[in-house]
Order: C-alpha cells, then sequence, then structure tokens
C-alpha cells in the first residue's frame, strides 16, 4: 500500500492604516508511505516593516527530507535553512542605505554553515503602493564552511572554510494586483568576489499568492540559488518549489 500526503498553509496580513507590518508565511508537509517512506517539511516567511524613514525585509526559508529505510533507519536526505534581513533606511527621494545580513546552511549544496554581512547604498527605481523595484550595490563579508575542502575550483581556503569579500547587488520588489488578489514578492542576490569575478554565488527568493475566492488562496514560492564555487560532487545550482492552497484574510484593493 502506498499513501501520499500533501498538506499546504498560508497566512497573510494586508497592509492597512493601523500598521507598519505586513507578513506572508506559508508552510507545506509531504508524507509517503509504503514503498517509498519518505518525509518532506517545506516553510517559507516574508515580513516586512515600514515606519518613518526605516523600511526592513526580512525573508526565511527551511528545507527538510527524511527516508525511512527498510531496517527502519532514518536518513536524512536534506537539511536547508536560509534567513535574509534588508533593514534600509531612506536618505533621499529614492535613495536609502540598507544593511545585509545572511545566515544559512545547505545538505543539499554541502554547506555546514554560511554567514554574511555588510551594507549596500540603494536606489528605488519604482516605488508606488502598488509596486516597487529596489537596487542597490554595497559591500560584504562572506564565511562559509563546508563538508569538505575540496572545490570545484581552485580557490583559496583554509581547510573547509573560506572567508571572503563580496561585492553585492541586491534587488528587492513587490507587485499587487488592483483587486489585492494576486500578488508577486522577490528578492535576489549576487555576490562576487572582487579578486576573482569568476567566484561569484546568487539567490532568489519569489513567492506568489492568489486570492481565489474570500480567504482560500493559491501559492506558489521558488528558491533557487546558483554557485560557481561548490564541494566535488555536488551541483552547481539547486531549485525548490512549494504550492498549495492555503487560508489568509484577503487583501484590500489599491489604487494605482
Amino acid at each position: 500500500m502506498t499513501a501520499f500526503l500533501v498538506l499546504g498553509l498560508s497566512v497573510a496580513l494586508a497592509d492597512t492604516p493601523t500598521t507598519p507590518w505586513d507578513y506572508d508565511a506559508g508552510v507545506g508537509a509531504n508524507w509517503v508511505t509504503g514503498n517509498l517512506r519518505q518525509r518532506t517539511l517545506s516553510a517559507d516567511a516574508d515580513a516586512r516593516h515600514q515606519v518613518g524613514r526605516f523600511d526592513g525585509r526580512a525573508t526565511g526559508t527551511y528545507y527538510r527530507l527524511t527516508q525511512d529505510l527498510p531496517d527502519a533507519t532514518r536518513v536524512v536526505l536534506g537539511d536547508d535553512l536560509s534567513l535574509n534581513a534588508v533593514p534600509s533606511w531612506s536618505v533621499a527621494d529614492r535613495g536609502s542605505v540598507l544593511g545585509l545580513v545572511h545566515f544559512g546552511y545547505s545538505q543539499l549544496q554541502g554547506v555546514d554553515f554560511r554567514g554574511l554581512a555588510g551594507g549596500a547604498m540603494g536606489l528605488d527605481v519604482a516605488d508606488t503602493r502598488r509596486s516597487s523595484v529596489r537596487l542597490a550595490l554595497g559591500a560584504s563579508l562572506e564565511r562559509t564552511t563546508f563538508v569538505a575542502d575540496t572545490f570545484s575550483r581552485d580557490v583559496p581556503h583554509d581547510g573547509p572554510t573560506r572567508t571572503i569579500p563580496r561585492v553585492t547587488l541586491v534587488s528587492d520588489g513587490h507587485h499587487t494586483s488592483k483587486t489585492g488578489h494576486l500578488e508577486l514578492r522577490y528578492l535576489a542576490w549576487l555576490h562576487v568576489d572582487p579578486r576573482d569575478p569568476a567566484d561569484l554565488r546568487g539567490a532568489l527568493n519569489t513567492s506568489l499568492r492568489w486570492a481565489v475566492a474570500g480567504p482560500l488562496g493559491v501559492t506558489l514560492s521558488v528558491v533557487g540559488s546558483g554557485n560557481t564555487v561548490v564541494v566535488e560532487g555536488f551541483q552547481p545550482y539547486d531549485v525548490r518549489t512549494v504550492a498549495g492552497i492555503g487560508v489568509s484574510p484577503p487583501r484590500k484593493a489599491n489604487k494605482d
């Protein structure tokens, strides 16, 4: 006998004049038993806080995949966490100063730990109630500990650990339909080693929410990453998608 179960949940809080917070969160589970016994847990969250000249954005994703072998041994095939924070302060009509923070680990990519911190100058390419697009360029310091010290390219490293200065390009934004039923959010990073431009790493976190009827909605999240320097035997890219039906408070219609 084989059983298959998929669960999805989405929670969101609409923009209102009474709160500076805006949230989106989702969690999903996949369970298979019988000939193939696997469990998958995935979660993602996106929060934004705006007050005065401050505009803070934070995203997080988690993924875990386990499999039960015939001898009842449970093997962890995937265990990934990514947390990002982009606090910013407006300093001009369309300009801002940003902080850049990242923490995470990825069994799928052979990363035991990765931390990054830095700053950037940002420009609001578009900024309305319904849509926003921001581009920022800055510098950061990245420290990564891998599961091994044999890499796909000949790069400086201290055993399995690499400490790298990065030139960082970051972009984030959102778009909400006039009716408020459809919303797209994204956060994208590109990190380049100025000493070796071929040593680069990128990441993209997107979420699309469609309110079907009242509180019932459909959500789709896509998380992707690419690295030109990985541990030998690992793929240079990783893409995950999560789709499901969720319940969330409907958003109000927005004007241009």
